[in-house]
């Protein structure tokens, strides 16, 4: 019997496979120019600098699909996109903030609804609870494991450690002999 740890290390090794899968995939059958992966990614880049909203996304997504008949059945719709995303794992957590940064509203403070030293109201409106400052905190810990998955990967993790000296002196600065690293006495 396996573990659950086991199982759940499993899923997401099995999902990696699958993203890494996306990024060889070309977008529609002769696409050189992008990935399937890249040109969500692409997209969502051009929705956050123009401030598009998800459904013009969808529309626009739609549009494309339906122009590009060889095109990639599984982009129809920016759900599905925001999907193949979501397994990246870069997931945050959106924590509430005090307009002076001062508090998170969290642990201590995740009931309060005014800043205990400046006063200031944690939302803009109580009834919505829209809050003032929102702060996203991006966990490193999923993306380091990722980056230890495959064999390649972990090669290029450890190169300081493995290779003591520098092979390639255009590609490898070893930084703790840089005078620049050193600590000041």
């Amino acid at each position: 019997m396996t573990s659950p740890k086991y199982n759940t290390l499993n899923e997401k090794t099995s999902k990696l496979y699958k993203l890494l899968k996306d990024v060889e995939q070309e977008l529609y059958p002769g696409c050189g120019n992008f990935s399937k992966l890249s040109f969500i990614i692409q997209l969502l880049n051009i929705k956050c600098l123009f401030g598009l909203s998800a459904k013009e996304i969808g529309v626009i997504l739609m549009l494309l699909t339906k122009a590009f008949s060889q095109g990639n059945k599984d982009l129809e719709s920016y759900f599905k996109a925001q999907k193949i995303i979501h397994e990246l794992g870069h997931d945050y957590t959106k924590i509430n903030a005090c307009m002076n940064d001062c508090i998170f509203y969290r642990r201590d403070y995740l009931k309060s609804t005014s800043c205990p030293t400046y006063k200031f109201p944690r939302y803009k409106d109580p009834h919505k609870k829209l809050p003032q400052k929102v702060m996203r905190y991006f966990p490193s810990v999923p993306r380091l494991q990722k980056l230890y998955v495959t064999s390649n990967t972990v090669i290029e993790m450890r190169w300081h450690k493995d290779r003591p000296y520098r092979e390639d002196r255009n590609k490898y600065v070893r930084r703790r002999r840089n005078e620049g690293w050193k600590l000041r006495k």
